[in-house]
C-alpha cells in the first residue's frame, strides 16, 4: 500500500532520490520536506537498490549523467520492480531502465538540468497527477514577455512541419481549450520551440499518426503536450520511440532550456496511451491567472 497522504492542495508522498552529487541529495532533500514529502536518498546505484528492495516508495528521483552511469544503475536494479511513478532526469541514456521495470503511473524523462524545487513541483505534479498549483514565472517571462496568441502560435509551427509529415501520411491536430487563449512569452521563440517538438515527435510517429497538440489553461499556467496516436497495425512500441528520443537527447536539452527561460518546463511522458508525449508548462497573463483557481 502506498504511503500517500494529503497536504494542502497537492497530494504528498515517500520518495527515493538518486544522485551522486551531496550537494543536489542534500538540496532536494531540504525542498522535499519544506513540500512535506518523506524521502530518503542514495549516492550510488548500490544504495539505491538496497533502498528500493528494502522500502516502498510513491516515487523514485534519478539524477543521471552520463551513460555510463545509466547503465550502472541499470545493471544494480535488473530486479527491482520500480515505484509507481518515476522521474528521470539529464541523460536520457537512463530511458531502457524505465522501459524495461516500471510498472504503470506516470514516468517523465526532464533532459537538463533543474533545481531542487523545480524537482520537488515535477514530484508533486507526478504523484498528484496533476500539476503544479503556481507557475515557474521565475524562470522567465518578465516585463519584456508579450501576450501571443496560443492557438495561432502552435499552427504556425504546424505549418513548418508540414511538409515532412505528409512524406509519412502524418496529420495534425491542434486543440487549444481553456476562457484565455494567450499565452505569456516571446511569439518567435514559441514558435520555435514548437516547431522542435513537432518535429521530434513527427520523427518517432509511425506511418499514418496523427499528430497532436493539446493545451489547457490550468491552474494558473498552459498544460501542453505533443503526442501522436496511431491505429493497432501501425503501433509502434514505446521502447523503439524512446530509444530514438535518446538520440535526440541534445536537442530535448536545447529545447528544455527555452522553455524555462519562457517561464515553462518540458518532460517526457512514457506512460499511457499517448506514449510518447513531450509536456510542457507555460504561464498565463496575469488577468488570466486573476480567475483561475486556487
Amino acid at each position: 500500500m502506498q504511503n500517500t497522504r494529503t497536504h494542502g492542495a497537492v497530494t504528498q508522498g515517500s520518495v527515493a532520490v538518486y544522485a551522486k552529487d551531496s550537494r543536489r541529495r542534500l538540496a532536494l532533500a531540504r525542498s522535499l520536506a519544506g513540500a512535506g514529502h518523506s524521502q530518503r536518498s542514495a549516492a550510488t546505484p548500490q544504495e539505491l537498490h538496497r533502498l528500493l528492495m528494502h522500502q516502498q516508495f510513491d516515487l523514485v528521483a534519478m539524477i543521471v549523467q552520463s551513460g555510463e552511469e545509466g547503465a550502472a544503475i541499470d545493471a544494480a536494479l535488473y530486479d527491482v520492480r520500480l515505484p509507481l511513478h518515476t522521474i528521470l532526469l539529464g541523460s536520457a541514456n537512463g530511458l531502457p531502465l524505465t522501459t524495461k521495470r516500471r510498472r504503470g503511473g506516470t514516468f517523465r524523462f526532464v533532459p537538463g538540468r533543474l533545481t531542487a524545487a523545480e524537482i520537488t513541483r515535477l514530484v508533486d505534479a507526478s504523484i498528484s497527477a496533476g500539476t503544479w498549483d503556481e507557475s515557474l514565472g521565475e524562470n522567465g517571462g518578465g516585463s519584456e514577455a508579450e501576450q501571443v496568441d496560443l492557438e495561432e502560435v502552435i499552427e504556425r509551427a504546424a505549418s513548418a512541419v508540414y511538409g515532412k509529415a505528409k512524406r509519412k501520411r502524418q496529420r495534425f491536430s491542434v486543440s487549444v481549450s481553456g476562457s484565455h487563449r494567450h499565452v505569456l512569452g516571446g511569439g518567435a521563440k514559441l514558435r520555435q520551440i514548437f516547431i522542435a517538438l513537432l518535429r521530434l515527435i513527427a520523427s518517432v510517429a509511425p506511418v499514418d499518426a496523427i499528430v497532436s497538440v493539446n493545451a489547457r489553461a490550468e491552474r494558473g499556467e498552459w498544460e501542453i503536450d505533443v503526442s501522436a496516436t496511431t491505429s493497432g497495425a501501425n503501433r509502434r512500441p514505446v521502447e523503439d520511440m524512446a530509444a530514438e528520443l535518446t538520440e535526440e537527447c541534445d536537442e530535448l536539452k536545447a529545447v528544455s532550456q527555452e522553455v524555462r527561460e519562457q517561464g515553462g518546463m518540458l518532460w517526457v511522458e512514457l506512460a499511457g496511451p499517448a506514449a510518447p508525449a513531450l509536456c510542457l508548462t507555460l504561464p498565463l497573463p496575469a488577468e488570466a491567472l486573476e480567475g483561475a483557481p486556487a
